[in-house]
């Protein structure tokens, strides 16, 4: 690891949480949410960031309302007890 990196694989607190490092995967919509709701691909991609070492990451769009939807089919949906399960 070069100097202007030194502390990228170091851990950190924030607030009462210790993050293993400082990898940290920003939010986005991979597009393999089922119906706006979480499925086993959606839970195996976010596992595979985890296992490749990101400490932390933030989940894409997420509707709380249906009006907050990024589009149809897109991002998670949050609006309903439908989200439960997931």
């Amino acid at each position: 690891m070069t100097q202007a990196f030194k502390h990228l694989l170091s851990p950190i607190d924030i607030g009462p949480f210790t993050l293993r490092n400082r990898v940290l995967v920003t939010a986005h919509v991979p597009g393999i949410e089922a119906g706006g709701h979480v499925n086993d691909a959606y839970i195996a991609y976010q596992a595979a960031k985890a296992e490749g070492g990101a400490a932390l990451q933030v989940s894409g769009s997420t509707a709380v309302h249906s009006t907050g939807a990024v589009g149809a089919g897109r991002g998670l949906n949050a609006s309903d007890d439908s989200c439960i399960d997931g």
